[in-house]
């Protein structure tokens, strides 16, 4: 019972670290291009075709959790 808290306070260190410590990729000239964050790996890119805002990556996010929680 008590990894299950481990694991997910693991997950959440690594989602914070990843918003918190990264990168944010794009171009100052063409706003037709997208606008990508990484921290790491690239996790969050602003959505061109869609109605939403953001597309998360979900595989993104899991390598940023693990990398960041091993540091």
């Amino acid at each position: 019972m008590r990894i299950r808290y481990i694991i997910i306070a693991y997950i959440a260190i690594g989602l914070v670290l990843s918003m918190v410590i990264g990168f944010e990729y794009g171009s100052d000239y063409d706003d037709l291009l997208p606008t990508y964050y990484a921290s790491p790996f690239i996790f969050k890119q602003n959505s061109l075709a869609s109605s939403m805002e953001y597309f998360y990556s979900i595989s993104g996010l899991a390598l940023n959790s693990i990398i960041w929680g091993v540091c």
